[in-house]
């Protein structure tokens, strides 16, 4: 018998891709906004690493926005946390 892997994201994308494009906007805007006050950049990949999980698209624009784009994205790097 096979175990299948539960996908923790596929919740968060379906609701991400229901949204209209002000929607998209105004909720990368509300996550940049957040993000831009953490000041542990390990925990800001690691939450761009969850978006990308449920979407490419909102977690390339966010990390577009925090000008996080060029950063290589490695969850080894947040083994300290």
């Amino acid at each position: 018998m096979k175990i299948f892997k539960t996908n923790n994201f596929a919740q968060a994308e379906e609701r991400y891709l229901s949204l209209d494009k002000a929607w998209e906007e105004h909720m990368i805007g509300n996550l940049m906004a957040d993000l831009s006050h953490v000041t542990i950049p390990a925990i800001q990949r690691r939450e761009i690493e969850n978006l990308r999980r449920a979407d490419e698209t909102l977690a390339a624009s966010v990390a577009k926005g925090l000008d996080l784009l060029n950063v290589e994205w490695s969850l080894i790097d947040l083994a300290d946390l």
